[in-house]
């Protein structure tokens, strides 16, 4: 009994895809998850004090903290072994690379299915925490995904509160298919289910209150919502023409990749852009804000023929990265 409870809570209440997907229902008050804020080692959450201890005895003093997306979490990272032409290959991890070059792996576990602005404050907190046993302590950071909007929220609030992690505190931050603009996918589901909600047919209205019951991170992700003002104050349509930035990467020192089908620039490679959010929506901060930036041939890379998921093992990124890293 022990052992069936223990897989019921590991299937429904730490379930990743059921916390993305739905988050918690009917004004939460129904939970479908407990996952909380946490760092986490592998396939366990740990405390602050844990994090902290495993970084001094690991014997490195080069930090990369790692933000996963929906539906991941820190296996997104690691090294794992595929299968090719019956054999045995070794993908690297970006993180175990990186520990094999001296710099130790910290990662972050959040609730997939909060709003973003919720899971940006809690992060925050979290790395407060974290630097308040070391206070000059420095992280470089990866996000990927929705990670990237998490991290950016926790930005916007570090510097709404003037304390806690700051500039000091940061070295070089690299977002990897960060959908700043939205996703074109949640939209549609969004139009989707508004017009079934709306259908004369009951079979069809169902589907659409069913639909709505979108996690509040995939609603968030509609239109990259980073702050709770803007999805507690305004309507659905507003989003449309609101700010998707807010100075929250000024002095940071951040680099963006994305990934296209290819280069035509035909409208249809614009709206497929990585298979799961639009071109326009990667590159909305790239002039403004990425190229901005002094050493602007490595502020903003395409990796074309790559896809949302695929980026991560792209040979480009990785050298890349490592361009960055060493300079």
């Amino acid at each position: 009994m022990d052992i069936a409870n223990k897989h019921s809570i590991d299937f429904i209440y730490d379930n990743r895809v059921v916390s993305s997907i739905l988050g918690s229902s009917h004004n939460s008050t129904v939970s479908l998850t407990e996952i909380k804020m946490s760092f986490r080692g592998i396939g366990k959450d740990i405390s602050i004090e844990e994090a902290y201890r495993e970084y001094k005895n690991s014997g490195l003093d080069k930090i990369i903290l790692f933000i996963p997306g929906l539906f991941t979490d820190e296996m997104l990272w690691l090294d794992r072994t595929i299968k090719i032409d019956e054999r045995q290959v070794v993908s690297s991890g970006i993180a175990d690379d990186y520990k094999r070059k001296g710099y130790y792996p910290i990662f972050i576990r959040f609730n997939h299915g909060k709003h973003i602005s919720d899971n940006g404050k809690e992060l925050l907190v979290l790395l407060n925490e974290f630097i308040k046993l070391e206070p000059t302590i420095k992280f470089n950071i990866i996000a990927y995904s929705i990670g990237c909007l998490i991290l950016r929220s926790t930005l916007y609030y570090a510097r709404e509160a003037s304390h806690g992690i700051g500039i000091k505190n940061i070295q070089k931050v690299i977002f990897i298919s960060s959908p700043d603009g939205g996703s074109y996918l949640e939209k549609s589901g969004f139009w989707a289910t508004v017009i079934m909600e709306r259908a004369p047919n009951i079979a069809f209205m169902l589907l659409g209150i069913i639909g709505n019951l979108r996690s509040d991170a995939i609603k968030d992700l509609s239109h990259g919502v980073i702050r709770e003002e803007d999805w507690n104050s305004f309507n659905y349509l507003s989003r449309y023409w609101q700010s998707h930035y807010f100075g929250e990467l000024e002095n940071i020192d951040c680099y963006q990749f994305y990934s296209s089908f290819g280069e035509d620039g035909s409208p249809f490679q614009e709206w497929l852009g990585d298979g799961i959010v639009e071109l326009p929506s990667l590159t909305i901060l790239t002039e403004n804000v990425f190229l901005r930036k002094d050493r602007k041939e490595l502020r903003s890379t395409n990796i074309v023929g790559n896809n949302h998921f695929t980026i991560l093992q792209s040979g480009l990124l990785k050298k890349r990265i490592r361009e960055i890293m060493m300079g």
